[in-house]
């Protein structure tokens, strides 16, 4: 759509200028929103090929024109549209050298614990059943699985996803026991869940910024969709309401919000909703207009989740692949929602379940569902959803009606080896870019493109044909000077089992195994052809291609003047950045730590204290090469109005971490004491001769992190209770 209005308005000088100055901004203004925080850490991508095999462009003529117009950026692409789910019964994941290579190879930036429907039974510090909370029903579930401190070889602990994430330089999503809300026994059982949400928040202290507030809870098949009155004290009703939950929700974002500043994080809260109108079931038809006017303008994000084809149905590869209209469909939905019900304007919207229904032709597990999530993929970027994490990482087999990206039972193949969908995956993460860019389709309906833009100049797109037939594409760059080759792979399936293969072949090789692809896929040369004219490729049947097009490297050069960023400390205001391209081109910016600071419109919003870079990106366009980052250094402390540390005054603080109580072993026989909170207010003070003192924690206030300060001496203690 927006290609076509540009496209008319170009006739018309000034109507095309009023829309330069006036809409696009508002346009660029409303993806902002749209992804928003998703973005903060946003980060420009670069890519070099080297070695290649040559092979010699078709020279049939093209039944297909895909144009791809550099000129117009859709969306940025948040990394985390490339996410996964964990799960408990997985393994230890961590502990198998070849999976962590492969996740760490995919780079799924951000994988979702616990698990689905056992979000809302999990206790995520217990071991058994007699360290649970006490105020659980007769009914609750107990198992070895719902435990987040078991030790059981055959399911993984939070302690192993939290070990997996390190080994995979990823982020955690989690998804925190709502219905523990519904079901406890105490007097306020809203308060606590909550805290104990807040206290898993503590407990990470960091290490996770995107939280989600159950799973599903509009469903008759999660836990605390009816709960047993007879043994609720606060007056719930039987089976849950939108607006029920979206008032709890309210409680959890609090707790948990006041939790993340006592430990000195910034975490983004999600709460549940449904991806469509329903009609047949009172609960979930008004379950979004319910939550939406309760917690709306509250919570940071949407959850939304969806396997595009019918329920246990045994869909054709027609069904599967006309699915990806679904992540149109169900923004639409969520947006409109929000505006309808509480005149709000988009906010992020999360996608932490997808995958297909399709079952009966081991459709899960064949190459045709790697086609669809290539699809989804592109649809998820292009109708800017924050993130999306794919159901899931190990699943077991069932005769191939499973979701699962990596084998577990399956006969013949050893435990995690990758299955068809994760190499359509792998390939969509290695080679689309960093920004999403206008492309169009004339020829025929099978055939779809997504088209991206690397910040060191290429091109990146990719092509699927969801037809029965080949398909010659002509590739038509618009607002790029095209360099000198493209590059490609082409991924199809093999001839076991119907249509539905279990094998993926890319550039024609394979896996010696029943399923699967190549072992060797990270070092796979790609095809490369010489560019002379329109860029023409054969597309089989069921085919998916990752294209690479070089830019020109002999436009104009340019560079980046960016003045060094003076020290800031923690609790100072925004403040922006300026650097100029001597090109004239916008620079744009980029934070390499959003744990720190974030970036947003050229304005900088500190976090927390410590160190990251900020960089400065100007990208080019069809006159001007991309030119050289630039990299300024930004630090930021923490002060309690005390910059020198003296040796003579350090003291002794146990137990650190503390429950109930800290002794502090004294330096001198007098000394000043002053505790301070996470945001700098002193919380405790005294004046004392003696050389220790044992503190009760209930005088520092709520969990949390707190700097203790002896006379110039400061050291930290962190308090969960």
């Amino acid at each position: 759509m927006h290609i076509e209005i540009f496209r008319d308005i170009k006739k018309q000088g000034l109507l095309f200028l009023f829309f330069c100055i006036v809409l696009f901004p508002s346009l660029a203004s409303a993806q902002a929103m749209s992804q928003n925080f998703f973005l903060d850490d946003w980060m420009p991508k670069s890519i070099e090929i080297k070695d290649f095999d040559g092979v010699a462009q078709t020279t049939q003529p093209s039944t297909v024109t895909v144009t791809i117009d550099a000129g117009i950026t859709i969306a940025k692409v948040s990394k985390y549209v490339y996410g996964h789910n964990a799960a408990v019964w997985g393994g230890k994941l961590e502990q198998n050298a070849q999976c962590v290579k492969d996740v760490s190879d995919l780079a799924p930036h951000i994988v979702r614990w616990p698990g689905g429907n056992m979000s809302n039974d999990y206790f995520w510090n217990a071991s058994s059943q007699a360290t649970c909370p006490k105020d659980l029903p007769p009914t609750a579930k107990y198992n070895d699985q719902l435990y987040g401190s078991n030790k059981n070889s055959w399911t993984m602990s939070l302690d192993s996803y939290y070990s997996f994430l390190e080994k995979t330089n990823s982020t955690g999503i989690i998804c925190v026991n709502y219905a523990y809300a519904r079901y406890s026994t105490s007097i306020d059982p809203v308060l606590a869940a909550a805290k104990y949400a807040a206290d898993w928040v503590r407990y990470d202290n960091g290490r996770t910024r995107y939280w989600e507030i159950g799973n599903e809870n509009f469903g008759n098949w999660e836990t605390g969709y009816t709960i047993d009155q007879s043994l609720n004290k606060d007056g719930q009703s039987q089976t849950i309401t939108g607006d029920l939950y979206g008032k709890h929700c309210k409680v959890f974002i609090e707790e948990m919000r006041k939790a993340a500043k006592e430990v000195g994080n910034d975490i983004k809260i999600g709460v549940v909703a449904m991806d469509s109108h329903v009609t047949w079931n009172a609960i979930q038809m008004n379950w979004n207009s319910g939550m939406m006017k309760q917690v709306g303008n509250m919570t940071d994000f949407i959850i939304v989740h969806s396997y595009h084809t019918p329920f246990q149905e045994n869909s054709t590869v027609s069904t599967i692949l006309n699915s990806y209209v679904r992540s149109k469909e169900i923004k639409t939905y969520i947006d409109n929602g929000l505006l309808t019900n509480i005149n709000h304007d988009p906010i992020p919207v999360a996608m932490t379940e997808w995958n297909i229904f399709a079952q009966g032709s081991k459709q899960g597990v064949s190459f045709i569902n790697g086609m669809h999530a290539a699809l989804v993929l592109g649809e998820l970027i292009k109708n800017q959803y924050g993130g999306s994490m794919r159901w899931d990482f190990v699943n077991g087999w069932n005769d191939g009606d499973n979701h699962a990206l990596l084998a577990d039972g399956e006969p013949g193949i050893a435990r995690y080896t990758p299955r068809a969908p994760f190499y359509y995956m792998y390939f969509f993460q290695k080679l689309f870019g960093d920004k999403m860019i206008a492309s169009t389709v004339t020829g025929s309906t099978d055939v779809l493109s997504y088209a991206s833009k690397f910040s060191s100049g290429q091109s990146g797109i990719v092509l699927v044909n969801k037809g029965t037939t080949e398909k010659i594409v002509s590739l038509k760059m618009s607002n790029f000077k095209t360099g000198d080759r493209y590059y490609y792979y082409l991924l199809t399936g093999g001839t076991d089992n119907g249509d539905f293969s279990r094998k993926v072949y890319i550039n024609g090789k394979t896996s010696t195994a029943d399923g699967g692809g190549p072992a060797d896929y990270t070092t796979l040369k790609p095809y490369s052809a010489n560019i002379s004219g329109d860029i023409k490729l054969t597309m089989p049947k069921y085919s998916t291609l990752y294209v690479v097009v070089e830019n020109d490297k002999k436009l104009q050069s340019q560079t980046v003047q960016f003045a060094p960023i003076q020290a800031k400390i923690l609790g100072e205001s925004d403040f922006d950045l300026t650097a100029t391209a001597s090109s004239g081109l916008t620079v744009q910016f980029a934070s390499t730590n959003s744990k720190v600071a974030t970036v947003s419109n050229g304005k900088v919003h500190i976090i927390a204290k410590g160190n990251c870079n900020i960089v400065a990106i100007q990208d080019g366009n069809d006159v001007f090469l991309p030119a050289t980052q630039v990299i300024q250094p930004l630090s930021v402390s923490f002060t309690t109005g005390i910059t020198d540390i003296s040796k003579k005054n350090e003291f002794d603080i146990f137990p650190n971490p503390a429950s109930d109580r800290i002794k502090i072993i004294l330096p001198t026989e007098k000394s000043t004491i002053a505790i301070y909170n996470s945001l700098g207010s002193i919380v405790y003070s005294n004046l004392t001769s003696v050389s220790e003192i044992t503190i009760p924690t209930s005088k520092f206030g709520g969990n949390g992190l707190y700097f203790v300060k002896i006379n110039s001496s400061v050291k930290k203690v962190l308090i969960i209770r």
